[in-house]
């Protein structure tokens, strides 16, 4: 059985309840504690001011902080989620796209807007140049349209802001953390997708995509100025610390994460003792 676990315990305020010890493991619609005074995290529902957990799985509290890590945590697509994937294979009018599900997804050829924004019928040449539209490897954000019987998911990207994804760094982090929103934000340095299985993916800003479309054929590796790469990097770490330390990851809490780090380089928000008080700040910014 795992640990329960309280991080930084002994510089807890005694104004905030402490989960007891010997309840380690939870049932769904398990009393947790009392709203006041924590903050609730995910797999958790309030009702009349008290914290449950909503799946089967073991608590964490991480100062006002209190969230439930399930046994079973592997992302289970819904219809509608917003992910990202990676292109496995091109097989016959359809591509095999890991999204970290139990099972991996596909993208028929009549799921997609081929370039120039055609919705018409696929031809043979199509079919012959699919591996030229996506090819094994290559990073896409599309939508769940359904799940089959079997557990299979089947994706499209049959809008204009789905398709492939151009260069930018790929972060997992678990499912459960990501809050179920408008998927996409354009930051100051940059542009972030918060997916609903948890893959997020850290791009540059572009000045010919403002609106965040996407298509099959993007713009070839733009010729970044270092400071941008500096950016993405903090960005990266910030979501780091949020995941490690089982924070919602939300554009306020990534926006609040990089106003809390200003003060520290790149390279140190990770160590231990650093990232410790940036997700602390975060936590107590969160409950004001």
């Amino acid at each position: 059985m795992f640990p329960f676990s309280v991080y930084c315990d002994d510089q807890l305020p005694e104004s905030i309840p402490k989960l007891s010890a010997d309840r380690n493991l939870v049932l769904p619609s398990d009393f947790l504690t009392e709203r006041e005074g924590v903050i609730r995290g995910y797999n958790t529902y309030e009702d009349k001011s008290k914290i449950y957990s909503s799946v089967l799985g073991f608590v964490e509290q991480i100062d006002r902080l209190v969230c439930v890590n399930p046994i079973k945590s592997r992302y289970q697509p819904s219809i509608g989620d917003v992910v990202i994937g990676r292109v496995l294979e091109v097989t016959y009018k359809k591509w095999v796209i890991d999204i970290g599900a139990k099972q991996n997804a596909v993208l028929l050829l009549c799921s997609v807007i081929l370039p120039g924004a055609e919705q018409r019928k696929k031809t043979h040449e199509d079919i012959i140049q699919m591996s030229k539209y996506l090819s094994e490897n290559d990073l896409i954000l599309a939508e769940v349209q359904t799940v089959h019987s079997d557990g299979t998911p089947s994706l499209h990207m049959r809008s204009s802001k789905y398709g492939k994804l151009p260069v930018g760094l790929l972060i997992k982090v678990h499912h459960g953390l990501i809050q179920k929103s408008n998927a996409m934000s354009k930051m100051h340095d940059g542009i972030i997708i918060l997916s609903s299985n948890g893959w997020i993916w850290i791009g540059p800003p572009s000045k010919q995509d403002l609106d965040l479309s996407f298509s099959l054929f993007p713009p070839k590796k733009p010729n970044l100025e270092p400071r941008r790469f500096e950016a993405m990097a903090r960005y990266r770490n910030i979501i780091q610390v949020l995941s490690d330390y089982n924070i919602p990851i939300e554009r306020r809490t990534i926006e609040t994460g990089l106003e809390l780090s200003s003060k520290y380089s790149t390279q140190k928000m990770l160590c231990n003792e650093i990232s410790n008080i940036i997700a602390r700040q975060i936590i107590s910014k969160m409950s004001e």
